[in-house]
């Protein structure tokens, strides 16, 4: 596909003189591509919109339509947790222990992450008690996974 003008298209400045700018009928702030307050404006009504949307606690319970229960999916339910109990923001393992040393000998003062992790034994369900915070490195010794060598 070739890319330029078309064969008998007219040049939008043709017959005008002078230097003019290539979007002359745009202003500053009325929409043009790449002036960040007109985006921040956009998104600030979108994110506004979305709240007042998404504001009923209800639309993803059971009198939703699409309300699948336990046959959710894994992710499902994970984003379940962090919609009703927000992001986990810490360790509930007790035997974590913070500030510690890793492999390479760097001092780690707090985990860089958390996870919802489900307690071994019980099912995904829409049930807080079946679900515990860890940072990174307890979940992935509490789910058996190996680091590398």
């Amino acid at each position: 596909m070739k890319r330029g003008p078309k064969k008998g298209n007219i040049p939008w400045n043709k017959g005008k003189k002078g230097i003019m700018p290539s979007h002359a009928g745009f202003q500053k702030g009325h929409g043009v591509l790449g002036d960040k307050k007109s985006y921040k404006l956009r998104a600030k009504k979108i994110s506004k919109a979305l709240k007042v949307f998404f504001s009923d606690k209800d639309c993803g319970q059971e009198k939703s339509h699409s309300w699948k229960g336990k046959k959710a999916g894994y992710h499902a339910f994970h984003v379940w947790m962090r919609t009703y109990y927000g992001s986990a923001n810490k360790c509930e393992n007790s035997d974590c222990v913070y500030p510690r040393t890793n492999r390479n000998y760097k001092t780690i003062y707090k985990p860089k992450a958390f996870h919802w992790a489900l307690i071994h034994g019980r099912e995904h369900d829409h049930i807080r008690e079946n679900y515990w915070m860890l940072c990174a490195s307890c979940h992935a010794k509490y789910d058996g996974i190996r680091g590398r060598n």
